[in-house]
């Protein structure tokens, strides 16, 4: 093995690690001593006993302060370490400290040196920077089941649930046995007699009994009636014809009769489809109308001062109406009356859109009055002066 060059042998007490390799060796020899569990022991690096060596001898060690790689190294317990393990760690520690200075020598060492004791340990470096989180484990399995804990206090009543629906009427359950007969009790008091029951049936006839004894003879009834008058008998013949009397005197006028009742009606049908009515009956007028020509009539009384039932009011009716007319154009429908007096009244209608309302008060038309005719001298000349007309 060739001399380690990170030592200097100018020192009377061997070989000293250079401070560089001392700073750096302890901390990397930490490394090490936490990887492999293992370092130099004490004794190895003073150059103590080794290993099958007789008690109290000693290995000899070079003036140069080199450690032959041969020599057997132990740890700290006493336990040998192997000298391949032990190489290993040297080169490998040397290289990171020394970098390629470790193989060709240091200033002092051109040709290269030993390796020099293993250095104390160096001090405890800061914490290096704390590492990504790792990855989430597996879940681990269910553990037992702890011990059940003392029993709680007993909660608040809860507030009472709605009533349930109620359930389906069960099966009549089956008939028990007959109780043993009670007592007698008293006779109670007599109930309120019953009413008549219905006649029942006649029963059949029964024998005729035998004939009794002749009766008295009677009393003499009443006249009857007197009958009917026998037939006229055959007229005789007729007398001959007397002689005409005078002339009697003509009789007083007698007293103007009561006026007979009015009565009249009017029609008028403006298409196929309508058909209207106007009739005076017991002094009252009506209206009505048919859906078609000789349809059904329904009439409406048009005398009524206010509103009865479904018919509406037509106040100012006039009085001793005795003639009635109907008349319609468009939208509109008038009904006419004409009273024992003389006066013209009428009423208005709606007809519009097959409509047929009548609502409104009677109103006074014009009364007619008689145009007096006047006499007109005839002028004309009877004599004819043309050719005589013939076929």
């Amino acid at each position: 093995m060739r001399p380690d060059p990170r030592t200097r042998s100018t020192s009377s007490l061997g070989p000293l690690p250079r401070r560089r390799a001392w700073v750096g060796g302890g901390a990397l020899a930490s490394v090490a001593l936490v990887l492999t569990g293992l370092a130099p022991s004490a004794s190895a690096l003073a150059g103590g006993p080794t290993a099958g060596a007789p008690a109290g001898s000693t290995t000899a060690v070079p003036t140069t302060g080199c450690k032959p790689r041969s020599t057997q190294q132990h740890d700290e317990e006493g336990r040998p370490m192997t000298t391949a393990l032990q190489e290993f760690l040297d080169e490998e520690v040397g290289r990171l400290v020394e970098g390629t200075q470790v193989r060709t020598g240091g200033p002092d060492h051109p040709e290269g040196g030993c390796k020099g004791p293993t250095g104390p340990t160096g001090p405890k470096g800061p914490p290096g920077p704390k590492g990504p989180k790792g990855d989430t484990g597996p879940k681990g399995p269910t553990g037992p089941t702890g011990p059940t804990g003392p029993k709680g206090n007993t909660g608040a009543t809860g507030a009472t649930g709605a009533t349930g629906a109620t359930g389906a009427t069960g099966a009549t359950g089956a008939t028990g046995a007959t109780g043993a007969t009670g007592a007698t009790g008293a006779t109670g008091a007599d109930g309120a007699t019953g009413a008549t029951g219905a006649t029942g049936p006649t029963g059949p006839t029964g024998a005729t009994g035998a004939d009794g004894a002749t009766g008295a003879t009677g009393a003499t009834g009443a006249t009857g009636d007197t009958g009917p008058t026998g037939p006229t008998g055959p007229t005789g013949a007729t007398g001959a014809t007397g002689a005409t009397g005078a002339t009697g005197a003509t009789g007083a006028t007698g007293a103007t009769g009561p006026t007979g009742p009015c009565i009249d009606i009017d029609t008028y049908s403006p298409s196929n489809t309508e058909d209207f009515q106007a009739a005076l009956y017991n002094g009252k007028a009506f209206v009505g109308k048919a859906d078609d020509p000789g349809g059904t009539i329904v009439w409406q009384d048009l005398t009524n001062p206010t509103t009865v039932g479904t018919d509406p009011a037509n106040p100012s009716y006039p009085a001793n109406a005795c003639g009635i007319a109907i008349e319609a154009q468009g939208n509109d429908a008038y009904v006419k009356v004409i009273t024992t007096t003389g006066t013209v009244w009428q009423t208005h209608g709606n007809i519009m859109g097959g409509t047929f309302v009548w609502d409104e008060a009677w109103v006074q038309q014009t009364t007619p009055t008689p145009v007096v005719m006047r006499s007109v001298p005839f002028k004309g000349d009877l004599k004819h002066g043309g050719a005589v007309n013939r076929s």
